[in-house]
């Protein structure tokens, strides 16, 4: 689906408010499924992980951001997901830092 058709549908506003919660579900699932490969080889494959799912809950308040709102109505969910998408890119970034100094790999 092009950018266009994200605007003309009211669809961009929304996607902070989706986008970034699923994205900071996925990297803390995968994280979880690659730690016994993240013990026995390299130690940077949960940090990209991170990374990328940083990526995509940031993109995702750009667009978010940039979106046009087409009434007065779409400001507050405009806002709205925003502001999920700062929170979940903390915890996101958070989660990867966290995961650099506490590997899982102790016991």
């Amino acid at each position: 689906m092009s950018s266009q058709r994200l605007r003309s549908r009211g669809l961009g506003v929304w996607a902070g408010l989706f986008v970034a919660p699923a994205a900071w579900y996925a990297a803390h699932q995968a994280s979880f499924y690659v730690l016994s490969v993240n013990c026995a080889g390299p130690r940077w494959l949960v940090a990209l992980i991170h990374v990328l799912a940083l990526l995509f809950a940031g993109g995702s308040g750009v667009v978010s951001a940039r979106a046009e709102p087409g009434a007065s109505e779409q400001a507050f969910p405009r806002m709205l997901a925003i502001g999920a998408a700062a929170v979940f890119s903390v915890a996101i970034l958070w989660q990867g830092v966290a995961g650099l100094i506490y590997t899982g790999c102790e016991r």
